[in-house]
C-alpha cells in the first residue's frame, strides 16, 4: 500500500525530527498531505519543510499552522509547482504577508485552496484578495471565517465574484458583515456562474436582506446553497 497521508499534528516533533521528515521528502514519490500542525518546531525544521515542500513533485498539503517563517512561505508559493492547498488558519503571520500572498495569487496558477480562518485579515486583507480575484484562474476554495472583512470588505469581494469564473466555496461566516456587505453580496450572485457554496452565518443581516440573499440563490440554480443560519439581525 502506498502512503499518500500523513498525520503527526501533536505529537512534540522538534527541529531534529522535522530535518528529517524534509529529508525523506526529497526521495519520496507519494505523499500528498503532510499535517505536523501544533508541534514545536523551530525555523531551522520550518525551514526544511518548506524547501521540501518546493521541490516536492506530489505534496500539496502541508500543515503548518502556529509554526510559520513568513518571508520563506510566501517563496514557497511563488515557487511551488503542484502546492494545491494552504492552510493558515488560526497562524501567528502579520497581515503584511496575507497582501504578499494576495499578489502572489494574480498569477499563481496551481494553489486551488487557500484557508485563512480565524486571522484577523481585517479590511485591508479582504481588498487585496479580492484584487487577486479579478484574475487569479485556479482558486476554488477560500475560508475566510471569523475575520473582521465588515461590509467594505464584502462589498469588494462583491465585485470580484462578479467577474472570477474559478471560485466554487467562499466561507464568510462570523465575518463582521451587515445588510450593505450582503446587499452587494446577493447582487453578485445574479450574475455569477461558478460560486456553489456562501457561508454567511454568524453574521448582522437583517431579514431584508437576508430575503435579497435568498432571491438571488433561488433565481439562480447553480448556486447549490447560501448558508445563513443564525446570522438574522431583528429589525
Amino acid at each position: 500500500m502506498t502512503l499518500t497521508s500523513l498525520d503527526l499534528k501533536s505529537n512534540s516533533i522538534e527541529d531534529k525530527g522535522a530535518l528529517a521528515l524534509s529529508e525523506a521528502l526529497k526521495v519520496n514519490r507519494s505523499l500528498a498531505t503532510l499535517d505536523l500542525r501544533d508541534n514545536p518546531i523551530e525555523k531551522e525544521g520550518v525551514l526544511a519543510l518548506l524547501g521540501a515542500l518546493r521541490t516536492s513533485p506530489t505534496l500539496t498539503t502541508l500543515g503548518l499552522q502556529s509554526t510559520l517563517i513568513e518571508e520563506e512561505l510566501s517563496e514557497v508559493l511563488k515557487g511551488n509547482a503542484t502546492s494545491a492547498t494552504l492552510k493558515l488558519s488560526y497562524s501567528s503571520i502579520r497581515n503584511e504577508i496575507i497582501l504578499v500572498l494576495a499578489e502572489t495569487l494574480k498569477t499563481n496558477a496551481t494553489l486551488t485552496s487557500l484557508l485563512l480562518r480565524g486571522k484577523s485579515i481585517g479590511t485591508e486583507g479582504a481588498l487585496a484578495l479580492s484584487e487577486a480575484l479579478k484574475t487569479n484562474m485556479t482558486l476554488a476554495n477560500l475560508d475566510l471565517e471569523n475575520n473582521s472583512i465588515g461590509n467594505e470588505g464584502a462589498l469588494a469581494l462583491s465585485e470580484a465574484l462578479k467577474t472570477n469564473t474559478t471560485l466554487t466555496n467562499l466561507n464568510l461566516n462570523d465575518s463582521s458583515i451587515g445588510n450593505g456587505g450582503a446587499l452587494a453580496l446577493s447582487e453578485a450572485l445574479k450574475t455569477n456562474m461558478t460560486l456553489a457554496n456562501l457561508y454567511l452565518e454568524s453574521n448582522s443581516i437583517g431579514k431584508e436582506n437576508w430575503h435579497c440573499l435568498r432571491r438571488a440563490d433561488g433565481e439562480k440554480n447553480r448556486i447549490e446553497h447560501v448558508h445563513l443560519n443564525c446570522c438574522i439581525e431583528e429589525k
